[in-house]
């Protein structure tokens, strides 16, 4: 151990000169980058899949609701009401739903797979 020390010292510069300095606070900055980058890709990566969780959980609750509203509108026609115009209602909340769908398969797709694919140069 000693002399793995005394290697050590050995390439060390003189004490006035201030390559070691700038070598020491070159990987300090390195280190605050590499992690301040780690930190913002895992923050990004969570919210993303959060936002994902969250219109999941609502395009469930769309699709929940408009089952709902066909059997209130089936009963009411079998009690002889007419429920012609409220049909779209059950439709309208299917589309948010499909939308919702949507916009969960934009947000947990690889924004790799997200950009264009390059074209073959014409002939």
């Amino acid at each position: 151990m000693v002399g793995l020390i005394a290697a050590l010292a050995n390439l060390w510069p003189d004490a006035g000169s201030p390559w070691p300095y700038l070598l020491l606070a070159g990987l300090v900055l390195a280190l605050a980058v590499l992690l301040a980058w780690l930190l913002h890709w895992l923050r990004s990566r969570s919210s993303r899949e959060a936002m994902a969780r969250r219109a999941d959980r609502n395009g469930m609750a769309l699709l929940a609701l408009a089952d709902e509203m066909e059997c209130y509108l089936y009963e009411l026609a079998l009690r002889g009401y007419p429920v012609r115009q409220q049909r779209h209602w059950p439709r309208l909340c299917r589309r948010l739903a499909m939308d919702h769908l949507e916009c969960i398969n934009w947000l947990m797709l690889d924004e790799r797979v997200r950009e264009p694919a390059p074209r073959d140069p014409p002939a």
